[in-house]
């Protein structure tokens, strides 16, 4: 994933069209991270800050989600970051998003790729 303008991109997952809810790892370009859960707004799990990202625009971040049961683990450029325990959604689509809190936002996703255990 390379963000090319704006603030935060990642992966969305598990997610629900019938209840409207889905995981989002995002990434921002000054090393921040946030794990939300939408269920009708934004509630943060997990947030922080970690030297593996990449800071700045056009950084090349490899971004992974390992997600079993309830059991979810956030990796950054090979890196495991964080984890949570959440068990809102068990299974749902996946894709990739871009997201603007100042600054509109664009991102450049490649090799995107899911496996099932």
């Amino acid at each position: 994933m390379t963000i090319t303008q704006g603030d935060y991109a990642g992966i969305v997952f598990r997610l629900d069209d019938t209840h409207h809810t889905f995981y989002y790892f995002r990434i921002g370009i000054d090393g921040s991270y946030d794990f939300d859960l939408y269920s009708n707004n934004f509630n943060t799990l997990k947030s922080g800050i970690n030297t593996a990202i990449n800071n700045g625009l056009n950084q090349t971040i490899i971004i992974a989600v390992v997600a079993n049961g309830s059991q979810i683990y956030l990796h950054v450029n090979l890196q495991l970051i964080d984890s949570v325990t959440d068990s809102t959604d068990s299974q749902g689509e996946v894709g990739v998003a871009a997201f603007d809190s100042t600054n509109q936002t664009e991102a450049v996703f490649s090799n995107a790729r899911v496996w099932t255990f």
